[in-house]
């Protein structure tokens, strides 16, 4: 429900989490976008879009922080791996191409930058 994933995105942002700071709106015209990657590449996992969620949204988050803007993926990729809590968010070799499609996205939206 909104709120709980409002309450979780203020969390993630009050402990210095990328793109945790974003709200609900912010996100939500890459919703569907992000719900077709996962349908077409990780439905058959075993975990739910609600799982993956968080790694679309960190990545989109890291794209629209001003620390990692002139970063390509490759220079950032370490970074957002260190900055990834896997004991809260899941393990980044799962999520790490969930969190590079979320980021590529970000770059799309944000000008001048990608």
């Amino acid at each position: 429900d909104r709120s709980s994933e409002e309450v979780g995105l203020r969390r993630g942002a009050q402990e210095g989490i990328p793109g945790s700071d974003l709200s609900v709106a912010d996100i939500a015209p890459y919703e569907g976008d992000f719900r077709q990657n996962y349908e077409a590449n990780y439905a058959n996992s075993g975990y739910g879009y609600d799982q993956y969620r968080p790694a679309y949204q960190y990545g989109f988050g890291l794209a629209k922080d001003p620390r990692y803007t002139t970063m390509n993926w490759k220079a950032l990729e370490m970074q957002a791996h260190r900055n990834w809590n896997e004991a809260t968010m899941g393990p980044w070799d799962r999520y790490k191409d969930a969190v590079r499609y979320g980021w590529e996205r970000g770059q799309e939206a944000t000008p001048g930058q990608g």
